[in-house]
């Protein structure tokens, strides 16, 4: 996924409004190859199986997690 580094730096970081932004602004190249940009945002990130929601959550991020779920992140994916 394009953008998957800032993406994971956004999160881990706790930066809520760079995330959004982000997610606003190039959801459509984020979204390549996706069906949608909450599937997209849903994906695993690493071997583990994480995916950014679980980066936030890890890293007690709330305003973080409360972005990527109101921009359709599925809270379901492990």
């Amino acid at each position: 996924m394009s953008y998957q580094s800032e993406l994971y730096t956004s999160c881990h970081l706790g930066e809520a409004a760079i995330l959004q932004e982000m997610l606003i602004t190039h959801g459509e190249v984020i979204s390549a190859g996706q069906d949608s940009l909450s599937a997209a945002i849903s994906q695993p990130i690493d071997k583990a199986g994480h995916t950014l929601l679980h980066i936030a959550c890890r890293a007690g991020h709330c305003d973080v997690v409360t972005v990527l779920l109101e921009m359709g992140c599925d809270p379901a994916k492990e």
